[in-house]
């Protein structure tokens, strides 16, 4: 990787927010928090590295709802 460059990485509010039936889901978002964390003191050569949060989104809504009440919806490539 080029000097500056960076690596986002994508997780969700499991790490934070766990939920019933989702404790596999919550141990892996709370993994990329954790390695971000650890691999930024580590990484050389000016690459940052990211992690970021989402909310529901749109196409997992309907399936996944019951499980995230008062989460917002996130849609792509759309306005609300």
């Amino acid at each position: 990787m080029q000097p500056g460059s960076s690596i986002t990485l994508t997780t969700g509010i499991l790490a934070d927010n766990p939920v019933a039936k989702t404790s596999s889901a919550a141990l892996v978002n709370s993994g990329l928090y954790s390695f971000v964390k650890a691999v930024a003191l580590e990484i050389k050569g000016g690459i940052g590295v990211n992690v970021v949060s989402s909310g529901v989104v749109a196409e997992a809504y309907e399936k996944y709802r019951d499980f995230f009440p008062g989460h917002n919806l996130l849609t792509f490539g759309q306005s609300l």
